[in-house]
């Protein structure tokens, strides 16, 4: 009983409601709140209401100055056709609304270009959708729906109590009315922004600025007050400014940076279907630079692989353009040269393992029609250390504990290439000073030897890792005091004219000299020749001929002497000069005496015994025109040095120790 009286009762709250509709006037498209538009370029719709599913479209006016000779029409939904320039002055289109029949705003935006710049219009062309709203309600029972200031209806509810109703709900309307309960129509939001560019590309490698204009309308297509969009650049800033009620622009900055696709989303916030995604196409640019890059930053000796190559002709801003490439190394060997892309080239590079001088290989590449080229450098790396070396390896050094002398270390791998780093030196009785670079892989090793008595050998070692390398010295002590040597032989003149016997006396003074390197020593000598010859023009041989003349007489001489230890021995050079007194006596004459100047070189080679030294000289005599004509002679003679200040090729008796 009850039950029934509430299904009673709800049915005449119904046919109250559904009278109160009937009386209501409907509204008039002229009478609709107005919709939002705004520009230089006025856009009117004709009609400026749709329904989707029952209009096709709309005719589009726009009116634009004088000036502007063609513009481009988008639209948020829908699709433009038949733009045409009209004959009185500005333009018409076809407006063709969506397939799908949901309730939403299309925002048509016109640009154009003209004499003073860009300008632009909008209009929001309201489409209300079509579709059939399904009631529950009491089997047979009459239903009607009121979507705004519409009724629709009434409909009978089937058996099955739900009650199918056409209806037309504009834009913005999310809820029709049956009596005094709301019905939703479940309809889906619809994008109520619309945004364009005034261009599709820009030039990567430069900074750009892009025109953006966005429209914001409400969503039963009046303008928008209040909310702003929101602008995300995939890179760059957006600056912006409102211009009119839903009407924004702004300025998208574009930086250089990589050739491709750029993005602005705009969007509004708190509305997920509220959001535009706007492309533009960045283009290289023209070409700047030549790059060539390795796999690699070093190429290790013995390397099993080649090294890639990669050239590319760039813009400013780093992107690859097509250009024809030329590669050259100024060492190894460039294989084939493949065009991987537009403007990008790739080689292999082989590497000898022994670099000989090189350090480095540089590869060149140049792209002739632009007139411009690029290199790259390649550091060669040794490999591991495999051998090492001490030059000299055996010398005689004068052990004065003063004098340093200088040795020469070098490391290479197994491809023979100097290895860097320094090495660890040592010395068993001396002392190494210093250790300093000289060249890739190459170290002055600078050595001291202590002060000796007697002779004594010392070894120097150099390491590197694994690696190790020796110099076996001999040292022998400081010269002092003085030496006497006598000898004879005979001298020959270099013209052949003549050959005389000589007798040969020299005492030196051994003096320490710091500059000379420590496998020299230095003595003040004084000698003495004497000597006899027949100066004839031709050799001497069997009795005196008519017309020859006999000389005979003694040179006295001083100078100096530079003497060299050996391990087996003992050489020495000397010079010096004085002067030459003689006697001239002549086969058909009277005799005469004179004094001519006169110098003496010397080279001998001594081997020290034990109480002295046996050695032959060569000599060269010059001497000055009196008394009877100037002459040089070669000579060759035999003798013996005896030290009275010391034995210096005595060997020491103690072993080798460290310092």
């Amino acid at each position: 009983m009850d039950r029934r009286r509430a299904r009673e009762r709800l049915g005449a709250l119904a046919l109250v409601a559904a009278a109160l509709a009937a009386a209501a006037p409907r509204v008039r498209a002229a009478d609709a709140p107005p919709v939002a538009s705004g520009g230089a370029l006025r856009i009117a719709a004709d009609p400026p209401r749709l329904v989707l599913g029952r209009d096709g479209g709309a005719e589009l006016r726009i009116a634009a100055p004088a000036d502007v000779e063609e513009v481009t029409l988008t639209a948020s939904a829908g699709r433009i056709e038949a733009l045409r320039r009209l004959p009185g002055g500005g333009f018409a289109a076809r407006y063709r609304a969506p397939s799908d029949r949901i309730p939403q705003v299309a925002i048509v935006c016109a640009v154009g270009r003209g004499a003073r710049g860009a300008v632009d219009g909008w209009l929001a062309l309201p489409l209300s959708g079509q579709g059939d709203a399904k009631v529950r309600a009491r089997p047979g029972a009459q239903i009607a729906l009121r979507v705004e200031d519409e009724t629709f209806g009434p409909r009978a509810a089937g058996d099955d109590g739900v009650a199918v109703i056409p209806i037309v709900v504009p834009p913005g309307v999310r809820e029709a009315h049956h009596g005094f309960t709301a019905v939703d129509l479940h309809v889906p939001e619809k994008p109520l922004v619309h945004a364009v560019l005034d261009r599709v590309s820009i030039h990567a490698d430069r900074a750009e600025s892009v025109r953006v204009l966005a429209y914001v309308v409400a969503p039963h297509g009046a303008a928008r007050r209040g909310d702003v969009p929101v602008f995300e650049p995939s890179r760059g800033s957006v600056a912006y400014a409102p211009r009119e009620p839903g009407a924004f622009e702004a300025t998208w900055t574009v930086p250089p940076g990589a050739a491709g696709e750029d993005r602005l989303v705009v969007r509004l916030p708190g509305s997920a279907a509220s959001r535009v995604v706007l492309r533009v196409e960045a283009l290289a640019g023209p070409p700047a630079t030549v790059a060539v890059a390795f796999d690699r930053d070093t190429f290790t000796a013995g390397a099993a692989d080649d090294v890639k190559v990669v050239a590319r002709v760039l813009d400013a801003a780093g992107n690859p353009v097509p250009s024809g490439i030329e590669l050259e190394a100024d060492a190894g060997e460039l294989g084939e040269r493949v065009e991987s892309a537009p403007g990008v080239v790739t080689a292999r590079l082989k590497v000898p393992p022994t670099f000989g001088r090189n350090r480095s290989v540089a590869v060149s590449a140049r792209a002739s029609a632009a007139r411009i080229a690029g290199s790259r450098t390649l550091l060669l790396v040794p490999g591991p250390p495999a051998a090492a070396r001490i030059s000299p390896d055996d010398a005689v050094l004068v052990a004065d504990g003063e004098r340093e002398a200088t040795l020469r270390v070098a490391v290479v791998d197994r491809f023979e290439n100097a290895v860097a780093g320094p090495p660890e030196v040592h010395a068993v009785r001396g002392r190494v000073v210093a250790v300093e670079a000289a060249a890739d892989g190459e170290w002055i090793v600078r050595y001291r030897p202590p002060r000796l008595a007697a002779r004594a050998d010392d070894q120097v070692v150099a390491r590197v890792g694994d690696v190790a390398a020796t110099s076996d010295l001999l040292l022998v002590p400081p010269r002092t005091g003085i030496a006497l040597s006598a000898s004879a032989g005979v001298y020959g003149d270099v013209r052949g004219r003549f050959a005389a016997p000589r007798l040969g006396a020299a005492a030196e003074l051994a003096w320490p000299v710091r500059a000379l390197p420590a496998s020299l020593s230095f003595a003040w000598r004084v000698e003495g020749e004497a000597l006899t010859a027949d100066r004839d023009g031709t050799p001497a041989r069997g009795p005196r001929p008519a017309g020859s003349v006999g000389v005979g007489g003694g040179a006295l001489l001083a100078g100096g002497a530079l003497h060299q230890d050996l391990r087996r021995g003992h050489l020495w050079a000397s010079a010096t000069v004085g002067a030459l007194v003689a006697r001239a006596d002549p086969s058909d004459g009277a005799p005469s005496w004179g004094a001519a100047p006169a110098a003496r070189l010397g080279v001998g080679f001594a081997l020290p015994m034990r109480h002295g030294a046996p050695f032959l000289e060569a000599s060269l005599l010059a001497a000055g025109p009196r008394p009877a004509g100037a002459f040089a002679a070669v000579g060759l003679s035999a003798g013996v040095t005896f030290d009275l200040g010391g034995v210096p090729w005595r060997r020491s008796s103690s072993s080798t120790t460290s310092p």
